[in-house]
């Protein structure tokens, strides 16, 4: 029998990305949710069926002043926003830090895949548990001994800095052993989880045909 109508498919569905065989814990229209408990990591792609409500997608630093306004008043900093090429549509790849209480951090890498009218989101997020600080201290120790860092009257100095500009003092600002480079000495810890997860993401990334129709918000020049 001929089929009048074809099935459609769902719009969440229209880009797929490893989620690494980890347990589903929620699947609606507009988000679904994976969970590693082995190491606290949530990974999520979310589905807004409407314009995006960032504010450009032609100015890296307009970008990065508006997370900075976003983010600071939750005591939380920037580690990383930048531009990133999503089969052709240019996207958006943040990386924060969230003070945790007592101690420790939570980490939130974003994949933002912005079209004129609807937006695709991929998030990880992975907190520090038990003993934390192993990196700082281990890091900072290190540096000390190499005299990049010193201790002066306002405690470390040169440890902490945001990483597009040396004048910005809010929030909690990036430090120096969570650059990209110590990842390696610390492949367990959740800033190196979620880096190295985001790269696979991205490595895998496919869209569906159907999303060819769509406008991105900007294409890669």
């Amino acid at each position: 029998m001929l089929k009048l109508f074809k099935r459609q498919i769902p719009a969440i569905q229209k880009i797929s990305f490893p989620t690494f065989n980890w347990e589903r814990i929620q699947k609606t229209k507009s988000k679904q949710e994976w969970v590693n408990p082995k190491h606290n990591i949530t990974l999520s792609l979310h589905y807004f069926d409407l314009p995006p409500d960032i504010p450009t997608m032609d100015n890296i630093e307009e970008l990065r002043t508006f997370y900075r306004n976003l983010i600071t008043p939750h005591k939380a900093g920037i580690i990383e926003v930048d531009y990133v090429d999503t089969n052709h549509v240019r996207s958006l790849k943040t990386l924060f830090k969230f003070p945790k209480t007592p101690s420790g951090m939570s980490y939130i890498s974003s994949l933002i895949i912005p079209f004129k009218n609807s937006s695709y989101v991929i998030k990880l997020q992975a907190t520090e548990t038990g003993i934390t600080g192993i990196r700082d201290s281990a890091i900072a120790d290190l540096l000390m001994q190499n005299d990049e860092i010193s201790i002066g009257e306002e405690g470390l100095q040169g440890w902490f800095a945001d990483p597009y500009s040396s004048h910005y003092k809010g929030g909690t600002l990036m430090n120096r052993s969570e650059e990209a480079q110590y990842d390696t000495q610390f492949p367990e810890h959740p800033l190196s989880q979620c880096r190295a997860l985001m790269r696979e993401i991205l490595s895998e990334l496919t869209f569906d045909n159907a999303l060819q129709s769509l406008t991105p918000l900007a294409l890669v020049p």
